[in-house]
């Protein structure tokens, strides 16, 4: 089982080795224990020592953008990190633009938005920056230069032509 607080008692019959139970700690990682655990030959208490567990965040941005504070760090041209615990509250960064980018959102791995990186997690995040750079204005005319209809799409989505009927 796992033993989310208090105490974990055992009765050990001498000469045999106590069982280590599982345990857990939201936003800890445990390390060990205070003592090594040891063939029983008396009463023992051991402590279970934990250590807050980190996590990262990696935001990709587009082109043209770059995170301008210093809680992040820049791995490469495009990617930054940055390190966080189960305890941190922080905001998502707004990216720096320029040469005409603009910044719409984060989105996660499914494509889902974000607002803010959800708090107590016990996970890696990695988090995409969506640009008008990212997306493709198209629009349809008829021969007369009447608008017909428009998209805003994402790099690389299809479209389909709308069909006029006469």
């Amino acid at each position: 089982g796992t033993l989310v607080s208090g105490d974990a008692e055992q009765t050990v019959k001498e000469g045999y080795m106590p069982t280590i139970p599982s345990f857990y700690r939201a936003g800890y990682t445990l390390l060990g224990f205070d003592k090594e655990v040891v063939y029983a030959t008396k009463d023992e208490t051991y402590t279970a020592v934990w250590e807050i567990a980190e996590y990262s965040l990696i935001l990709h941005i587009s082109e043209n953008s770059y995170i301008d504070d210093e809680n992040y760090t820049l791995l490469d041209d495009k990617t930054y990190k940055r390190t966080f615990t189960y305890f941190d509250e922080f905001l998502l960064p707004t990216p720096k633009t320029e040469n005409g980018c603009e910044f719409y959102s984060w989105k996660d791995f499914n494509g889902e938005e974000l607002n803010g990186v959800e708090l107590n997690t016990e996970n890696d995040l990695e988090i995409f920056m969506f640009s008008n750079e990212d997306y493709v204005s198209m629009s349809f005319l008829v021969d007369d230069g009447t608008f017909v209809q428009g998209y805003f799409l994402e790099s690389g989505e299809k479209i389909y032509a709308p069909k006029v009927i006469d």
